[in-house]
């Protein structure tokens, strides 16, 4: 019952570790550093799991931790919190653990016999092997998460790696998806690490389980390195525009829940013409506009004809067609996946 328990507290302290790393109220840029370590808990925590269920649990409630706490701000959807923060919750949960029965494959694989003899430290690679084996669940994990109709990718460790832009140049190869893997990498061998001073070894088998991290060690420090070298290279190379783009970014900052599409509208137009005439006085024509996502409460461009006559005094419609610029307006696209195009953009 005690292990139990210090699983659960590892599983949840793991979560609010992650947390702290990604963007937050108190570090708006999350910290790199503490995400380096965020996973150890839950790493220890599921390696020491005796079965499919505890698994499942420890990810499940790792995953719900993170999300309750990075994505709180759910809850201000009015009528809708219920299904914003609480059923999001829910299905991130649900997805991170289905992850941790994946997880638990490899351990439950894993003989008594062929456990004596790691501790012994007559396993060279297991080490290694349960490493990237978490590394690899907790990967597809952040994909699953991340991708899809209701793909939700905020809460992911490889957000934290913001402030270190060396490590994050891998991702035009990787994807982002590299950089989770090389955090959760540095948060299993920081784990490796304390399990293995668990056990009372005698020289020789300290001497071999020493040995199996040190391996450990130099491949994740020399991922991270040639990660590292990418990064500096990639940063390092000059870079010039192939074309300028003058736009207006308009976000009203107003609650839409409480000011409606008329006041919304309203706000976002005189902001409009207010960057147009800026520009225009620096001798600088407008060639885009950008609305935010929240300005408009019906789904764009399906009610195309709705603002054609709303406002009552000047229609959306007539006001973008007064500015003779194209506009850019958050609402629902098609995407046509084959041919890789826009069918139906929201830009008027």
């Amino acid at each position: 019952m005690n292990q139990l328990f210090l699983q659960v507290f590892c599983a949840i302290f793991s979560g609010a570790t992650e947390s702290i790393s990604i963007s937050n109220e108190i570090l708006p840029f999350g910290s790199p550093l503490t995400a380096l370590f965020c996973l150890s808990p839950l790493y220890i925590a599921v390696y020491k799991s005796k079965s499919y269920k505890q698994t499942f649990w420890l990810f499940f409630l790792q995953t719900l931790t993170v999300h309750l706490l990075s994505s709180y701000w759910l809850a201000n959807f009015h009528g809708f919190a219920a299904f914003t923060l609480g059923a999001s919750a829910l299905g991130t949960a649900f997805q991170g653990g289905f992850c941790g029965i994946i997880m638990h494959v490899f351990p439950s694989k894993i003989s008594k016999k062929a456990k004596l003899q790691e501790q012994a430290g007559l396993c060279p690679y297991q080490i290694f092997k349960r490493m990237l084996w978490f590394c690899a669940c907790w990967v597809l994990y952040e994909y699953i998460k991340s991708t899809g109709a209701l793909g939700y990718p905020w809460g992911t460790l490889f957000m934290a790696a913001y402030k270190w832009k060396i490590f994050t140049q891998i991702a035009d190869i990787t994807g982002v998806w590299g950089i989770t893997f090389i955090y959760a990498l540095f948060s299993s061998l920081t784990a490796e690490t304390i399990m293995s001073r668990e056990y009372f070894l005698d020289k020789t088998q300290a001497q071999n389980i020493n040995k199996q991290l040190a391996q450990a060690a130099k491949f994740t420090l020399a991922v991270f390195a040639l990660c590292g070298i990418y990064g500096i290279i990639q940063i390092s190379i000059p870079r010039w525009p192939e074309k300028l783009l003058n736009a207006v970014i308009v976000q009203q900052n107003i609650d839409p829940w409480e000011g409606g599409d008329k006041k919304s509208i309203e706000i976002s137009k005189k902001l409009t013409k207010k960057g147009i005439r800026q520009l225009s006085e620096q001798g600088k024509e407008t060639d885009l506009v950008i609305w935010s996502e929240g300005v408009l409460s019906k789904n764009f461009p399906k009610a195309a004809n709705y603002y054609s006559h709303f406002p009552e005094d000047e229609s959306l419609k007539e006001f973008i067609a007064s500015t003779q610029t194209p506009f850019l307006i958050g609402g629902g696209v098609s995407l046509d996946r084959k041919k890789r195009k826009f069918i139906s953009p929201s830009v008027i």
